[in-house]
C-alpha cells in the first residue's frame, strides 16, 4: 500500500483544499493530522481515501508520525504546504528503488552541516526542494515533508515525541541510528512549489534553536558523520546506471 502523512492545523485549512487532493490522487491513503480542529471540514469528506484524524493533543509536525504501517508499506511524508507534480509519488518510489540495496531514505530538501556545527545555521548546506539538483547525494538530514522511506523504516510515534518544530533532526537521528542513508535525489528547479503562508517553522524557531536541539544534532552533523562505505556504493550505483 502506499501511504501519505501530513499534519496540518486550522489557520491552513484553505492552503489544504489545494495540496491534500494533489498528494490523495496519487496515493492509496492520505492520512492527515487535524491539529486543534474542532470537526472534520465538509471538502475532506469527499476525498474517500482521505483518513481525517483529529488528535487529542496538539502534535503539531509530529503529527505525521501517528500512524502504524506494515513492513512493506510505501511510506510517504508530505507537508501542506508544498505543491507536489503529479508524478512525484511514482518517481519516489522509483528512485527509492533504484538504491534499495543500501535500504535509503530518499528526499527533496537535504541538509549537510559543518563538522564544527554549533546552532548556527550559517554553518548548514542547504538543497532547498524549491531548486533543483544535479545529481543524487548523501546527505544528514532530509526535510520530512519530502521523504520516502518504507513501513520498516519508519520511526514510531513515541521517538518523535517531543521533536515538535525539529522532526527532520529527530527523523535523522532515527535515520542514523538504524544504518539508513539519506540520500537527497536529483529534481529540475521549480519541480516543487510552495505555498506562501504567513508563519514557517524556520522563521518561528529553526533560525534560534535552544541549546537541546543543537546537542541532538551533534549526532548526525557533519562529513564525519557518514557512513563512507554506503557513500562509495551509491557512487557505484550512479556510476553503472543506464
Amino acid at each position: 500500500m502506499i501511504i501519505a502523512n501530513m499534519a496540518t492545523y486550522p489557520a491552513r485549512e484553505e492552503v489544504i483544499k489545494i495540496t491534500v487532493p494533489q498528494v490523495a490522487k496519487q496515493v492509496d491513503k492520505l492520512v492527515l493530522c487535524l491539529n486543534e480542529f474542532k470537526h472534520i471540514p465538509e471538502f475532506l469528506k469527499s476525498i474517500p481515501n482521505v483518513e481525517a484524524v483529529i488528535p487529542d493533543e496538539d502534535f503539531k509536525d509530529v503529527g505525521k508520525f501517528i500512524s502504524e504501517y506494515n513492513a512493506e508499506d510505501d511510506v510517504f511524508y508530505v507537508d501542506d504546504d508544498i505543491i507536489y507534480p503529479d508524478d512525484y509519488i511514482e518517481y519516489s518510489m522509483h528512485k527509492w528503488q533504484k538504491y534499495a540495496s543500501l535500504n535509503p531514505i530518499i528526499g527533496y530538501h537535504g541538509v549537510i552541516y559543518s563538522d564544527f556545527f554549533d546552532g548556527n545555521q550559517s554553518h548548514r548546506n542547504v538543497f532547498t526542494f524549491k531548486l533543483g539538483l544535479k545529481t543524487d547525494r548523501m546527505v544528514n538530514q532530509l526535510g520530512t515533508g519530502t521523504i520516502h522511506c518504507k513501513g520498516w523504516q519508519c520511526p514510531k510515534l513515541d521517538f518523535m515525541r517531543g521533536s515538535q518544530k525539529y522532526v527532520d533532526l529527530r527523523f535523522a537521528v532515527h535515520s542514523k541510528r538504524s544504518n539508513y542513508p539519506m540520500i537527497c535525489v536529483e529534481r529540475d528547479k521549480g519541480w516543487m512549489k510552495e505555498i506562501e503562508t504567513l508563519e514557517t517553522i524556520y522563521e518561528g524557531f529553526t533560525k534560534k534553536w535552544p541549546p537541546k536541539v543543537t546537542l541532538e544534532s551533534q549526532e548526525i552533523a557533519g562529513y564525519s558523520k557518514f557512513d563512507f562505505s554506503l557513500m562509495m556504493k551509491l557512487n557505484e550505483i550512479k556510476k553503472y546506471e543506464c
